[in-house]
């Protein structure tokens, strides 16, 4: 058993050892691990009332931005999620060298100032350099926090805690949807975007104190990097009649010196097939449910009339609320379905294939039939995007579990940076089939990927050092 971390215990029972998630799972969950994910679901709160904010928003742009053609319109959005691309990539390596912590509280502190400077942007080459930086705070924080929930949470609570804080971003979608409502229901209001780049930043601004007061460092961070007194001090503060932690540490549980031998564990034999498949997956994942978002921002406005009861915002709304039914399907899976995360992966990937083909009811002007479709996709689409992220956060070790996550949603962010500027290019008003079916078709490659997963990790304890897995628990996750 030489590659588990061991804390010894000093306690009422006598001398024994345990491993740290026996230890967390003895805790249970706490009201800090319960402020832990507000803070950490804000991250994503705030990821999905800017993403959607900026797709709903391009056309009141273009009316005070002349320049701002079809494709300035997608380069702006795709700018966005370059950034979270780029931040994501940084994620990594930042939160396995200097912890979680700091890299969340630095997210938000970005998102707060560059959301707020957007809302007096000048012309269109400032605004989208700023919201390339605003995609960046977000790709930095949010690999940070689903890494901070994964390795805080009891075994018990660990993956719907990771679904419940990403269905945070169903709630920035809807809190953004609101803001589109109150400020430019048609969605092409001159000016009115200005003060939809400040409701969206509006949550980070809120969050950020507590996140830099209030938020702890991860407990398998401290244990792997020998803060012995942090972590003791931690687990106290979770649960007062805990005794004093005595932690040693094998020497094939030190953290790789470097970015590169981070980037060369994850490559690793034993780990390219996990690294390879799970970043395709958030590329599908990602691909998929921006590009449908984008796809629907553009259509409601194009397809609106005067006679219509809804407006175009609230049509956009209302899409975004059957993601909420897509969360809870995720967290009802994970808590009750037989089977592990990778039947319940390949099942949502096969779905939103066929959804995706039902959208070409757009191009026969069959609206009653596209907007159901639009709504059905919003909800697979949303839990196939929890499914990833669950499976992504929990398949690394501890040593290098941020440098992983963040690798493979820097890989998936690139589906969401090409997906605007992709329906763009292979779509007109009257024909969208080309990028439908591109869609749909990288869904099912997905499916069938998702078969190399090595490990299936539900319900098991992560691991700490060279694998993901403790070694008692090896063959339970096949």
């Amino acid at each position: 058993l030489n590659q588990i971390q061991y804390c010894r215990i000093f306690g009422p029972r006598g001398n024994m050892k345990e491993q740290l998630h026996e230890v967390l799972d003895r805790v249970g969950a706490t009201w800090s691990h319960a402020l832990t994910m507000v803070i950490c679901g804000g991250l994503l709160l705030s990821d999905g009332a800017e993403m959607l904010a900026v797709s709903a928003m391009v056309k009141s742009l273009a009316t005070e931005f002349p320049e701002m053609g079809p494709t300035e319109q997608g380069l702006l959005v795709s700018m966005v999620f370059l950034g979270v691309l780029v931040g994501s990539g940084a994620s990594g390596a930042a939160g396995d060298r200097w912890g979680r912590k700091p890299v969340i509280v630095f997210s938000y502190l970005c998102l707060g100032v560059f959301g707020c400077l957007c809302a007096v942007s000048p012309n269109y080459q400032v605004m989208i350099l700023l919201r390339f930086w605003v995609g960046f705070a977000f790709g930095l924080g949010v690999p940070a926090a689903v890494t901070m929930v994964v390795e805080s949470m009891p075994t018990r609570f660990r993956d719907n805690s990771t679904n419940v804080i990403n269905g945070a971003f169903c709630l920035g979608e809807l809190y953004a949807g609101l803001g589109c409502i109150i400020f430019m229901p048609k969605l092409q209001e001159a000016g009115q975007w200005r003060s939809m780049c400040l409701w969206s930043s509006l949550p980070a601004l809120v969050i950020f104190p507590f996140a830099l007061w209030l938020q702890h460092e991860s407990p398998r961070f401290l244990l792997v990097n020998r803060k012995t007194e942090e972590l003791n001090n931690l687990i106290k503060l979770w649960s007062p009649k805990e005794r004093e932690l005595e932690l040693t540490t094998p020497r094939d549980l030190e953290s790789p010196a470097g970015v590169m031998e981070r980037f060369a564990r994850i490559f690793a034999p034993d780990m390219l097939a996990t690294t390879v498949c799970l970043s395709y997956c958030c590329l599908v994942a990602n691909f998929t449910f921006f590009g449908q978002s984008y796809m629907a921002a553009q259509a409601f406005a194009e397809i609106a009339q005067p006679s219509d009861k809804l407006s175009p915002a609230a049509e956009l709304t209302i899409s975004s609320t059957f993601e909420l039914p897509g969360a809870l399907i995720s967290i009802l899976l994970v808590s009750y379905a037989p089977w592990g995360f990778k039947a319940s992966l390949t099942g949502f990937l096969y779905l939103n294939a066929f959804l995706a083909l039902a959208l070409i009811t757009l191009d026969f002007n069959l609206y009653s039939w596209y907007v159901p479709a639009t709504y059905m996709i919003r909800m697979t689409s949303q839990g196939m995007f929890l499914f990833v992220y669950v499976v992504v956060g929990t398949s690394f070790p501890t040593v290098v579990r941020n440098t992983g996550v963040g690798f493979c949603m820097a890989v998936g962010r690139l589906g969401s940076v090409i997906a605007p500027i992709t329906f763009e290019a292979m779509t007109t008003e009257e024909h969208h089939e080309v990028f439908i079916v591109a869609t749909a078709t990288l869904a099912l490659a997905g499916a069938f990927m998702v078969r190399w997963l090595p490990h299936d990790m539900k319900g098991v304890p992560l691991g700490e050092g060279s694998t993901a897995l403790p070694p008692d628990h090896a063959g339970l996750a096949k």
